[in-house]
């Protein structure tokens, strides 16, 4: 169960990083050519988190207000009106740039089984220390009511420990879903920590109810 479990979220953080990191390069190259005809893989295999440029791009990429200004000469809706244009034109492009990313710029497949551990073992949340076993009894004993629960909840989930960087060995932590909902991408994990064991108090309050 455990194996199958890691293989069905290697697949979404595959899918979910890549479309992420993409699109903050999209972005990145739209910052020197708006009409993004500087896109190429020699590129993208030079993006780094690191890059000076990448906090304005993923600002830019978490920005919701089509009218706000991304450059002096452009808004975001202009952005995102380059960034559909160049999936609309290059989509048979798109599977090359996601095969260098899932070789370079994230886990491997094998590493992260192994990470997210074989079957039969009792993962637990690196913020809040609840184990599995304990949220399933939580659950079983409907002494949690989240609504989520048919999709989240009873497994522990992946984070990013510094957020802004990848799904890459050392940069990976276990979490509950209630660690990882309140984490998000705001705290790192030492500004997170007390957090994490407030939430920890609560649910082992709750288990002694």
């Amino acid at each position: 169960m455990s194996k199958s479990l890691a293989k069905n979220r290697f697949k979404s953080i595959l899918d979910r990083a890549f479309d992420r990191l993409f699109d903050i390069y999209l972005i990145k190259c739209f910052l020197s050519d708006p009409s993004l005809k500087n896109v190429n893989l020699a590129g993208f295999k030079a993006f780094r988190y690191d890059d000076p440029n990448f906090d304005k791009c993923l600002q830019a990429y978490q920005e919701s207000k089509g009218e706000n200004h991304f450059t002096e000469t452009s808004t975001i809706k202009d952005l995102d009106d380059a960034i559909t244009g160049w999936y609309s034109n290059n989509s048979k492009l798109t599977p090359e740039f996601k095969n260098e990313f899932k070789e370079n710029k994230l886990i491997s497949e094998s590493d992260f089984i192994k990470f997210y551990a074989e079957d039969e073992v009792d993962r637990s949340c690196a913020y809040c220390k609840v184990k599995e076993s304990e949220i399933s009894s939580l659950i079983d004993s409907k002494k949690i009511h989240t609504k989520r629960l048919a999709t989240r909840g009873r497994f522990v989930e992946v984070d990013r420990i510094k957020p802004n960087e990848g799904y890459v060995k050392g940069n990976l932590a276990l979490s509950c879903y209630w660690c990882n909902n309140a984490k998000t991408d705001e705290f790192n994990a030492e500004e997170f920590k007390p957090i994490g064991e407030a939430i920890g108090k609560v649910l082992r309050s709750k288990m002694k109810k």
